[in-house]
């Protein structure tokens, strides 16, 4: 039902870099409603990028979405 990212607030679409993909809230809980947003595959995959490699470490859920949203706005 989501038809943006969650994070950049871009419109999603089936397919390409902004393809509707699930992001889990909590990495520590599974895919559950109240655990997943919607967003784009390409903002999800850098999110998932910076975690591997400890750069959000200690960062909130709110600081990353914003971090991703500003990012999203300069690319």
């Amino acid at each position: 039902k989501k038809k943006t990212c969650y994070y950049s607030g871009v419109q999603l679409t089936l397919s390409g870099e902004t393809a509707l993909s699930l992001d889990r809230i909590d990495d520590e809980l599974g895919y559950i409603p109240s655990n997943v947003v919607a967003c784009a595959s390409v903002v999800n995959k850098v999110k998932n990028e910076l975690l591997e490699k400890n750069l959000c470490k200690g960062l909130t859920n709110t600081q990353i979405k914003r971090m991703l949203t500003s990012f999203v706005n300069i690319v």
